[in-house]
C-alpha cells in the first residue's frame, strides 16, 4: 500500500490520470505537482488522500469504494472485491452473511 490512508500506487496513478484537474488544485494547494517519474513525496500525497475523500463524498460513495473502483481493472475483478470487502465488514461487526447482505440491501 501506498500512502497514510493505505491507498494502493495503482489507485494514486490511476486517480492522477483520470482526473487532470488534480495537478491544477495542487498548484492552488501551494504543492508541487505530480511529475511524470517523481515518486510523490508526503506533501502530495496527503492532498491527493484528501482529493480522493473528497471525490468519493461528491460520488456519494465512501472512500475504501472509490479505492476499490481505481483498484480494479475490469467489472469482474470489482464486484469480487466489492464481495470481499463486504464480507470483511460482516465478519468484523459480526453479522451473519445473509443478513449483512439483506440490512445493507446487497445482492451478491
Amino acid at each position: 500500500m501506498y500512502g497514510s490512508n493505505s491507498i494502493s500506487h495503482k489507485a494514486i496513478l490511476k486517480f492522477i490520470a483520470q482526473r487532470p484537474w488534480v495537478d491544477q488544485k495542487l498548484k492552488e494547494l501551494n504543492v508541487k505537482p505530480v511529475g511524470a517519474r517523481a515518486p510523490l513525496d508526503d506533501d502530495q500525497l496527503f492532498h491527493i488522500n484528501r482529493l480522493i475523500d473528497d471525490e468519493a463524498v461528491v460520488l456519494g460513495i465512501a472512500t475504501w469504494e472509490l479505492i476499490l473502483i481505481l483498484e480494479s481493472d475490469s467489472p469482474g475483478e470489482l464486484q469480487a472485491s466489492r464481495i470481499r470487502a463486504h464480507q470483511e465488514l460482516a465478519e468484523m461487526v459480526d453479522v451473519e452473511w445473509s443478513a449483512y447482505c439483506q440490512l445493507n440491501g446487497l445482492e451478491f
